[in-house]
């Protein structure tokens, strides 16, 4: 395959291992600009591939010509940072397959790029860390089939037209695939032309299991739909800015099960944020981490004998009958029991009680209460 620079062994039995390259640069108009191509020992299923332990220090190519790309494809442990970029016609970035436990750092940017970067479009990529940055393209910024246990980081931005562009697409090419144990955390923000956050190829989707987004940025879409289309369920979304912060429970978009959407708004009383605890569209939805009311005040208890109580009174704000309420003194009990209740709106009642056989004189002190919601 004419390129740049091809690390092909012939046949399976020609082995290349252990090879290190510092520093490449390369500018190519061949097939491809850098091309990593093992063949398997036995074949693709048992991954016995005869290319191992790459490791690319510094890699810059420049695709000039007509057509070319990357290609990786049937290495065990290859390490790689690279940078591409693409003038001319549009053209693939990079393209991975068959790849077992690799760790990539690449850098993609056009103005000729329609795809950044594919993983596992014929085969598997397994156990892998890859972050990606892809500015300028004009199909997907990642293109993602056969792929499981690994980690996504980094950005996509810069769409280069406002039709059909998606930042991340999955698809499974026909081959009904499953992703397990992948956690996507790369920035997709709107950046005026993209259609989609993240799309699932509907009619060729991929099924998920054990996956996650997380920790990313997914802001400026009209609505979760526009952000997200058909998001099946076995990935759980957690801290995307954009997406798992509001003022309400979601009313509208497919969320999954262990899905969080946190109060991007709180106030004391108000709730820390919302879970789903079924999916669908938009799921059932309950409350979780009620946001405490706390306050103090000063207080001099009164001479109590045995048997005998006393009650007062400390200002909550927000504080609701049905309420939660707890205290404490600052002093030394002495056995006498406390009992807390929301008594009115804002309001709760603090109960001394002498239960001893003995009069109680305590000193003044502090009174603490705190108030939280069932």
């Amino acid at each position: 395959m004419p390129g740049g620079l091809d690390i092909e062994p012939n046949f399976g039995y020609q082995a290349v291992s252990d090879l290190v390259i510092q520093n490449l640069h390369v500018i190519s108009a061949g097939a491809t600009g850098f091309a990593v191509l093992g063949r398997a020992v036995t074949n693709d299923g048992v991954g016995d591939w005869n290319i191992r332990r790459v490791t690319v220090g510094n890699a810059v190519v420049k695709l000039t010509g007509s057509k070319g790309f990357l290609f990786w494809r049937r290495v065990v442990d290859m390490k790689a940072n690279v940078t591409i970029t693409a003038l001319g016609a549009a053209k693939q970035g990079l393209v991975i397959d068959d790849l077992d436990r690799p760790n990539i750092k690449a850098v993609i940017r056009g103005p000729s790029i329609s795809n950044g970067l594919s993983v596992g479009n014929s085969g598997w990529v397994s156990d892998f860390r890859i972050e990606v940055d892809v500015y300028n393209y004009s199909v997907h910024g990642l293109e993602i089939c056969g792929v499981r246990r690994g980690t996504f980081i980094g950005r996509v931005y810069g769409a280069t037209s406002a039709s059909s562009t998606f930042a991340v697409q999955t698809r499974s090419q026909g081959r009904g695939l499953t992703q397990t144990d992948v956690i996507y955390s790369v920035d997709t923000p709107y950046d005026g032309n993209n259609a989609r956050a993240f799309r699932n190829e509907p009619g060729d989707s991929v099924t998920f299991s054990g996956c996650r987004w997380q920790n990313a940025d997914v802001t400026g879409y009209a609505t979760f739909p526009v952000a997200f289309e058909n998001l099946t369920a076995g990935i759980t979304k957690v801290n995307l800015a954009g997406v798992t912060e509001a003022t309400t429970a979601p009313s509208n978009g497919t969320w999954n099960f262990g899905d969080t959407v946190l109060n991007k708004a709180p106030t004391p009383g108000a709730h820390a944020g919302w879970i789903c605890v079924a999916p669908g569209t938009p799921g059932t939805w309950n409350r979780f981490g009620f946001t405490t009311l706390d306050n103090s005040a000063p207080y001099d208890p009164p001479s109590l004998t045995p048997g005998a109580g006393a009650t007062t009174a400390v200002t909550v704000n927000g504080a609701a009958l049905g309420d939660h309420a707890e205290a404490s003194f600052s002093g030394d009990l002495q056995g006498i029991t406390l009992t807390a209740y929301v008594s009115a709106a804002n309001a709760v009642s603090i109960r001394f009680q002498n239960g001893t056989a003995g009069t109680l004189n305590l000193a003044s002190g502090t009174l603490r209460v705190r108030v939280t919601r069932p």
